[in-house]
């Protein structure tokens, strides 16, 4: 049996890369969707991850404020208090959109639920890039 280092070191790599690849992207609902139930999958997706990135963009407004207003805790506090209360009713509004938006699709249907997370999912990027704009960085 003949041992060819070459031919192994060249596929060894190649080997990793693949199955790295594979690792990474096998669990991806929204890669080469092909029946219904995938689309609902990427919809929910896309909605936690539009979700997660929202949140966490309010929390790190809340601190920029504390730290901004750090010597005017008053101010502060109102500042802080008018972005919960503006963040509360722009989740009513989203929702509520949202459901406007997915009126005519029959309710319950995966189309119904895909067709709502795809309408969070935006605006919700849409807010958060709203969000990151409000008390920008003092120089």
């Amino acid at each position: 049996m003949k041992f060819y280092l070459p031919q192994i070191i060249f596929i060894l790599p190649l080997a990793i890369s693949s199955a790295a690849y594979c690792a990474e992207h096998r669990n991806d609902p929204c890669d080469s969707i092909e029946h219904s139930q995938q689309i609902l999958e990427c919809s929910t997706q896309n909605k936690i991850e539009a979700d997660n990135k929202l949140n966490e963009e309010y929390r790190t407004l809340i601190k920029k404020i504390n730290l901004q207003y750090h010597a005017n805790k008053k101010l502060g506090t109102e500042y802080i208090a008018t972005i919960k209360d503006s963040q509360r009713a722009w989740i009513k509004l989203r929702d509520t959109n949202c459901v406007l938006e997915a009126f005519e699709i029959e309710t319950g249907s995966q189309a119904h639920t895909a067709t709502i997370n795809q309408c969070i999912a935006r605006m919700s990027s849409e807010r958060t890039q709203y969000l990151k704009g409000i008390a920008p960085e003092t120089l």
